[in-house]
C-alpha cells in the first residue's frame, strides 16, 4: 500500500515537471514566454500577444535603426521621449523624431512662447487669438482702434494687430493724411492724381506749362510719360482731361498703380476751340471787302467788264437805222 502511493507521487511528480517544460517551450509563445492561465508571459525584451516581436523594434522609426530616433527610452515598445534640458522643451513624437525646439522663432522664443504657442514636431501650433507660422500675429484688432471708433480710420486694414494704410495715409490708426513732397514747384497735398500729373504733362507733352526745361528735367521721369495718339487698350486706366492757357483740353490717361510705378499716357492731339474773331480782325476784314466794291466799280465804269457802254452803241445803232427808214420816201 505504501509503494503504490510513492509510485503514484513520483508519476505525478513527473508529469507535472514535464508538462510545465513543454508549456515553457511552446510554439505558442515563440519560445519567448511562459504559458500562465492561458495567456504568454514574455520574456525580457519581447513583447506581443505570443511573444513574438522583440521591444525595441516596435521603438524604431521605418528606415531608421536607432531606438527612439536616438532620444528616448522604449519602454513596453512604446517611446517615453526626453528633455531637452527643462520639462518645457523635449523631444516629440512617436520615435521622438521631433525636436520642440525645430520651429520657427518669435519674440526670441519658439512660436513667441507659451502664451502664444507651441511646437509641435517643427510646426507651431497656436494658442487662440493668435496665428501664423511662428504664432506671431494677434488676431486682437484693439490697436487699430482710432478714436472714431473705425478700424484704421477707414483708411486702411488691420493686420496682426497694426494698422496697413493706405497711399496718403499714415500713424498709428491710419488718421494722419501725409503729404507728397516733391521738388522745387511740385505741388503737394493734391487731392486727385491726375492734378498731380499735369505740370509734368504739359511740359513734357507740350513744352508748356509752369515748369521750364531744368525743372520739368529734375522733377519729371520720361521713361514713364508715353505720348500716344490713342490709349492702350486698358480698362482699369483712368482717364484725366485738363485746359491748358490756351483753352485747349489736353487729355492723358494714367496705370492704376501707385505713383511711383505708374505710365502716363498722353495724346499727342489737343483739342482747342474754333478762334473768336476780334474786333481789330472784323475792321480789317471790312477794309478788304471795301477795297474789293470800289475796284469792282471802277471796272464797271471803264467799261473793261459792264455791260452799259455795250447797251448805249446799241441804242445809238438803232436809232440810226430807224431815222434812215423814215427818211426814205
Amino acid at each position: 500500500m505504501g509503494s503504490c502511493r510513492l509510485t503514484c507521487w513520483i508519476v505525478i511528480v513527473v508529469y507535472g515537471v514535464v508538462g510545465q517544460l513543454a508549456l515553457t517551450q511552446s510554439p505558442i509563445c515563440h519560445g519567448h514566454g511562459t504559458m500562465k492561465m492561458g495567456m504568454c508571459v514574455c520574456d525580457e525584451g519581447y513583447i506581443g500577444v505570443n511573444c513574438s516581436a522583440k521591444e525595441e523594434d516596435q521603438c524604431k522609426a521605418p528606415g531608421d535603426n536607432s531606438v527612439c530616433s536616438g532620444h528616448g527610452d522604449c519602454i513596453d515598445g512604446m517611446c517615453l521621449c526626453l528633455s531637452r534640458g527643462d520639462d518645457l522643451h523635449r523631444f516629440s513624437g512617436t520615435y521622438c523624431e521631433c525636436d520642440d525646439h525645430s520651429c520657427p522663432y518669435s519674440d526670441d522664443d519658439v512660436c513667441g512662447g507659451s502664451d502664444k504657442g507651441w511646437c509641435e514636431c517643427g510646426t507651431c501650433r497656436c494658442n487662440l487669438g493668435f496665428t501664423g507660422d511662428a504664432c506671431s500675429c494677434s488676431e486682437s484688432t484693439d490697436s487699430c482702434l482710432a478714436d472714431d471708433g473705425k478700424i484704421c480710420s477707414g483708411n486702411g486694414n488691420c493686420r496682426c494687430n497694426e494698422c496697413v494704410c493706405i497711399t496718403g495715409y499714415g500713424g498709428p490708426t491710419c488718421s494722419d493724411r501725409n503729404e507728397v513732397a516733391r521738388s522745387k514747384s511740385f505741388i503737394s497735398d493734391f487731392t486727385d492724381v491726375c492734378d498731380l500729373w499735369i505740370p509734368c504733362v504739359l511740359c513734357v507733352g507740350f513744352n508748356t506749362g509752369d515748369k521750364d526745361a531744368e525743372e520739368c528735367e529734375e522733377d519729371c521721369n520720361r521713361n514713364r510719360i508715353h505720348i500716344v495718339e490713342t490709349f492702350p487698350d486698358t480698362p482699369s486706366n483712368r482717364v484725366c482731361h485738363h485746359k491748358d492757357a490756351d483753352q485747349c483740353v489736353v487729355t492723358f490717361s494714367h496705370t492704376d498703380e501707385s505713383f511711383y510705378a505708374m505710365s502716363v499716357f498722353v495724346k499727342s492731339i489737343k483739342e482747342c476751340p474754333a478762334p473768336i474773331p476780334t474786333p481789330e480782325a472784323e475792321v480789317i476784314k471790312a477794309d478788304q471787302l471795301s477795297d474789293d466794291t470800289e475796284g469792282n466799280e471802277g471796272e464797271t465804269n471803264n467799261g473793261s467788264n459792264g455791260s452799259p457802254p455795250v447797251l448805249n452803241t446799241c441804242y445809238f445803232l438803232y436809232l440810226i437805222y430807224l431815222i434812215f427808214t423814215l427818211s426814205v420816201p
